[in-house]
């Protein structure tokens, strides 16, 4: 069975058990979102934990792509999912979203901590537009696009932070960019984000001594 349209069947978190233990041995299913299985509009909230679980620790699942925004997972729910990722030995997963879940700067740390950890995970695109998230997350992000070597831009595309509150933090984030050869990021769209006359500085200083070929 290569698709399941379950949304908007009050599916709560207990039932989140049961979709966990189907998606991780079920070799058809290519998504998790309004195509493949459909779990829109019901009442999973941190049960999706489990299922992102699911497919990352699953060597046979083919699901390229999910899609949980706006799903009320919530930061605990965040930091599963972080676990995740961290331990995942899922090849052809690339695409994650988890926009509007109130995942908050602690829940997105969880994360980009795991990422950073798990240097072989596929995820080519992440959106966190308007998320909320702070200068405290910029380390975590940092220390993720130092070490990853899929993504190929920071903007609109491949990873968006537009809209958020890390202002100077931006200059971590490129300074990170700039000091790693491995990174394939090829353009970094920061205009609008308030980076300030400090964040400038530290992009400058960086810049001066970037190790970065394909920036």
């Amino acid at each position: 069975m290569a698709s399941w349209d379950l949304s908007w069947e009050r599916l709560d978190t207990e039932v989140a058990k049961a979709i966990a233990g189907y998606v991780a041995v079920n070799g058809a299913l290519t998504s998790i979102g309004v195509t493949g299985l459909n779990l829109k509009r019901n009442k999973l909230a941190e049960g999706w934990g489990a299922i992102i679980s699911a497919v990352c620790a699953s060597t046979v699942s083919k699901i390229s792509s999910i899609d949980a925004r706006a799903a009320k997972i919530g930061s605990a729910g965040a930091k599963a999912i972080g676990e995740a990722l961290r331990t995942s030995v899922n090849g052809e997963l690339t695409e994650i979203k988890l926009t509007g879940n109130d995942i908050g700067t602690t829940g997105w740390c969880a994360i980009f901590n795991a990422l950073r950890d798990n240097k072989d995970n596929k995820i080519a695109s992440w959106d966190l537009s308007e998320q909320g998230i702070g200068t405290e997350a910029t380390k975590a992000i940092a220390g993720y696009v130092a070490v990853y070597g899929a993504l190929t831009s920071i903007g609109v595309t491949g990873l968006n932070l537009k809209g958020n509150n890390l202002a100077e933090g931006w200059g971590a984030t490129i300074s990170a960019v700039c000091a790693t050869p491995v990174s394939k990021i090829s353009s970094t769209d920061a205009s609008g984000e308030r980076t300030g006359d400090a964040g400038a500085h530290g992009i400058g200083d960086e810049l001066r001594a970037s190790v970065h070929a394909a920036l």
